[in-house]
């Protein structure tokens, strides 16, 4: 491989069996089979990060021997071993990433990035997969046949402080890691390059952002006055935006009463795509399965920890207006809640029907700032900005009971996901969609 292409990244050293048992579970090459979670406890609290993909993939290069497989080019491995894998661990209980990682660097030696957040860079990298042989043993691929990297995205503290809870991150990954249906909601965790602190992760180029912010560009650019002054949503039909908020709501469900972990920090740039190939409806099925990413202000409910000034890192616009009064915020032990996800991921879905990542359209900072106090009346505030929410419509129907003040009937993730099933019956049954 050429030098000035990559740069090795050394592995962290796995734990041996006597410092830390391996846990044997049916799993592919890139996923594992998960176990479930107590799900008892609704508002625990979160820490603080952010993580925001590109928004556009790069471009695609074929499978030759330096090449990179990307996460479209996987079927073969994904379907071709269903076998006993075993995790090695850490000493502090983090998956230890089992591959040869490589940086991708430019013309000028520097490393690629994807992007950054407020702890973190995430760099663009090479991994390494073994091939699985019929016997399910799990080995390096034969010289005379070599199988493409996959591409990663390698998430490194950007600082001191940023270690503990990047580590921390990593300690979540690894528990998801093991859950039934991780696979479905959750970006795909190779494991923690231990010397390093660097979190190694299947990489999506595209995030839901980036998609809402080309479909806005694509409607912006059409001038006929049916497409200007449609009620639609942004990124499509009214039934296919129903289908995207069918998939986020559920792998909240999922998130909440399965894992029973609180993500703390959901917005658009916080889910990436990965494309579907078996679709059918492209007019009426949202094209991608969204997963979650960036568990840097995660917190487990099944546990009494508290990680202290864990808001210190908000996107005001998609916080919960609770979350963001002045004692709340001037309180070490202030955290994210269920009920808190639920909101975020409402203003969420209301992005993705208006257009606009920055929620309140037209605004100053300052503006912003103001209306997310008061983000309880986030939909009727949105009406006077875009006619893309009309009162009673389908996003208003969806969405009114999940931006509710947490104290007069604030809907949670499973209510909620029963309710959507029921309105897109009553609108089939009536031939709204």
């Amino acid at each position: 491989m050429n030098k000035k292409e990559s740069t090795l990244v050394s592995r962290g050293p796995e734990a041996s069996d006597g410092e830390r048992p391996s846990i044997s579970i049916r799993t592919d090459v890139l996923s594992t089979q998960q176990q479930t979670s107590n799900t008892s406890k609704t508002d625990r609290p979160a820490k603080a990060g952010m993580l925001t993909p590109p928004s556009s993939p790069p471009q695609r290069v074929g499978p030759s021997a330096d090449s990179t497989v990307d996460y479209e080019s996987l079927d073969t491995l994904r379907s071709s071993v269903d076998t006993e894998r075993t995790f090695k661990y850490t000493n502090d209980g983090i998956i230890s990433c089992p591959y040869e990682v490589v940086y991708i660097k430019d013309q000028n030696e520097k490393r690629q990035m994807f992007g950054y957040g407020a702890w973190s860079n995430v760099y663009k990298a090479k991994c390494h997969i073994s091939a699985p042989l019929s016997n399910g043993v799990m080995t390096p691929p034969s010289a005379s046949v070599p199988t493409p990297p996959l591409l990663v995205a390698v998430k490194s503290p950007a600082r001191k402080d940023g270690v503990a809870i990047i580590r921390n991150e990593a300690q979540t990954l690894s528990r998801l890691r093991l859950l039934d249906l991780n696979e479905e909601y959750v970006v795909t965790f190779h494991g923690i390059i231990d010397q390093e602190s660097a979190l190694v992760l299947t990489a999506f180029p595209l995030s839901l952002e980036g998609h809402i912010r080309a479909c806005a560009k694509v409607k912006a650019a059409q001038t006929s006055t049916a497409s200007n002054y449609s009620t639609s949503p942004v990124i499509g039909t009214a039934r296919l935006w129903l289908n995207l908020a069918e998939k986020l709501i559920t792998a909240l469900d999922w998130m909440h009463n399965e894992a029973a972990m609180i993500h703390g920090d959901i917005k658009p740039g916080n889910i990436v795509l990965r494309p579907k190939s078996d679709l059918n409806d492209a007019e009426n099925i949202f094209s991608y399965d969204p997963l979650f990413i960036d568990f840097s202000s995660s917190q487990r409910l099944d546990v009494d920890d508290v990680t202290p000034n864990t808001l210190s890192a908000v996107t005001m616009e998609y916080t919960a207006p609770e979350l963001l009064t002045s004692a709340v915020m001037k309180n070490p032990k202030s955290c994210a809640t269920t009920a808190s996800d639920v909101f975020s991921l409402a203003v969420t879905l209301l992005v993705a029907a208006t257009g606009d990542p920055m929620v309140y359209t037209g605004c100053s900072s300052m503006q912003r700032q103001m209306l997310a106090t008061q983000g309880h009346g986030v939909l009727s505030n949105i009406r006077s900005f875009s006619n893309k929410v009309p009162r009673h419509g389908v996003v208003d129907r969806v969405l009114e009971r999940a931006v509710l003040k947490k104290d007069m009937g604030r809907i949670s993730a499973g209510t909620w996901k029963v309710l959507l099933g029921n309105l897109k019956k009553d609108l089939e049954g009536q031939h709204k969609l």
